[in-house]
């Protein structure tokens, strides 16, 4: 079994392992600046999440890629024939719209209809609207590090796919709702190396 964590589960690990089984840790592979031989330009702070999805992408597109895994959190991460680059972190959709309850006159925005090529007349629309505007920063790295593939994943991959279609990127998209599995299982299948 391959473990790949962002939240630490020690004592439901441990209980796994007392049952017997074998738990392979993704943390283990991760030795410095480096993951199972990818270069890694990022702090250990790192979510094992991300780096195993970067792994799986440098692998096997061997391009310049931009994951985008929209969640709780989004991430940007940038790999190319060098490695793991960096990235950002932004607010998910729903912690972002999470921060306008704190207005007295803003508790109400719904997620319908959300990316409009126009600008918003309502409150409620100019709230939600304005999230697309993250669209800029991930254009920003598309065109920074010239990016020839886009992998979308997460449980809001289709909202980043409305916020980006606009822009007409004439690259590779490839949608992948489910990225950390496949990628965990392509690690696990195919490249991970004794220690």
């Amino acid at each position: 079994m391959g473990l790949c964590e962002v939240k630490k589960r020690d004592e439901e690990v441990l209980k796994l392992q007392e049952q017997g089984y074998l738990i392979t840790r993704v943390k283990d592979y991760w030795r410095g600046q480096k993951f199972a031989g990818m270069p890694v330009n990022y702090a250990n702070t790192l979510g094992e999440d991300r780096l195993i999805e970067a792994y799986y992408a440098y692998k096997k597109f061997k391009s310049n890629t931009l994951i985008i895994n929209s969640g709780t959190f989004v991430t940007m991460d940038v790999i190319t024939k060098d490695g793991l680059q960096g990235g950002y972190i932004i607010p998910g959709i729903e912690s972002y719209l999470e921060i306008y309850k704190k207005g007295e006159q803003l508790k109400n925005v719904s997620l319908e209809g959300m990316v409009k090529n126009e600008l918003p007349h309502l409150t409620a629309d100019a709230m939600r609207d304005s999230y697309s505007a993250f669209g800029a920063l991930a254009q920003n790295l598309l065109k920074n590090f010239s990016i020839d593939t886009l992998l979308l994943t997460g449980g809001s991959y289709k909202l980043w796919e409305e916020i980006l279609n606009p822009l007409s990127l004439g690259i590779v998209e490839e949608k992948t709702p489910h990225l950390i599995h496949l990628a965990l299982h392509h690690w696990m299948t195919t490249q991970i190396e004794i220690l």
